[in-house]
């Protein structure tokens, strides 16, 4: 997806985006009550950088959280400095604990 970005109402560049999608699972899910976030940013961002992304659609959701939780991409696990360079939907895993 391409995309026009507006900088102080003067300056207007070219951006090469991605969309992506995270879909949400326990405690993440809990949070927000849905099941996915969507986001758009710039081509080769990792997983860690979007992290600001997801704050911002929703707050409620924590940096510790998001740094904690374990991340996948096609039913395998990933590290979150994963570069993203594509349309792609990345499972957030939450820590689980119980008894």
């Amino acid at each position: 997806m391409d995309s026009f970005i507006a900088h102080k109402n003067y300056i207007i560049f070219y951006m090469d985006t991605i969309e992506i999608r995270f879909k949400c699972f326990s405690k993440i899910r809990e949070l927000i009550d849905t099941q996915y976030i969507d986001i758009v940013v710039p081509k080769n961002i990792t997983i860690k950088e979007c992290f600001k992304e997801i704050i911002k659609k929703h707050n409620k959701i924590k940096i510790e959280l998001l740094e904690i939780s374990k991340y996948a991409i096609n039913y395998k696990y990933t590290d979150i400095n994963t570069q993203l360079n594509e349309k792609i939907e990345i499972a957030i895993i939450t820590p689980i604990s119980g008894g």
